[in-house]
């Protein structure tokens, strides 16, 4: 089920990407602002600050969030996309996506098994070939979605994610922040 959701994400990305180009008349390549924000500890610690302006044309330049509200067979689904150029170069990218959303809280438990929402942080991801030093997923704890228009979502969570890999019990990190993106609706 998760791998149908990340593939009608994908696709309602792409979509986003391509079909808006009239927020800003003098900069139509450009999204409107918009922020994903976290710190993270355990495995990893740091800060993950994708704020700023996607530009369309070029998504691998700068920092930026968007978020996207799509209709997937009868059920919305909300895309939360970030990205943040390092100092390297090299990109951290986060996607928070979450099945039947309303506005208010879902908290899933490590054993919940058909948990609404899922988050996947990629760290590292080299530009040119696509490789990430390693990313986290299966993610569970609480995300709240405290404002929720046909243009804005606005957000909070707090998840532990697994790094993905081969382990039994694979390493974690807890991230805690929040999110305030543009919506491009895909009709």
């Amino acid at each position: 089920m998760f791998k149908t959701r990340r593939a009608a994400l994908a696709l309602a990305f792409a979509v986003a990407l391509g079909g808006c180009g009239e927020d800003d008349p003098f900069q139509p390549d450009l999204a409107p602002e918009g922020e994903a924000r976290f710190t993270y500890t355990g495995d990893r610690t740091g800060e993950f600050v994708g704020s700023g302006r996607l530009n369309r044309r070029n998504p691998n330049a700068g920092a930026w969030a968007v978020g996207e509200l799509q209709s997937v067979q009868g059920t919305q689904i909300l895309g939360v996309f970030g990205q943040q150029r390092r100092a390297d170069q090299k990109i951290d990218g986060v996607i928070i996506e979450w099945l039947g959303v309303q506005t208010g809280s879902v908290t899933c438990t490590r054993e919940t098994e058909e948990c609404p929402f899922t988050a996947i942080f990629s760290v590292g991801t080299d530009r040119f070939s696509g490789a990430s030093e390693t990313s986290y997923a299966r993610s569970f704890g609480t995300v709240t979605v405290t404002s929720l228009t046909e243009d804005r979502a606005v957000g909070t969570f707090n998840l532990t994610m697994l790094r993905r890999g081969p382990e039994d019990e694979p390493p974690t990190i807890q991230a805690v922040g929040s999110f305030d993106v543009p919506l491009n609706v895909a009709n």
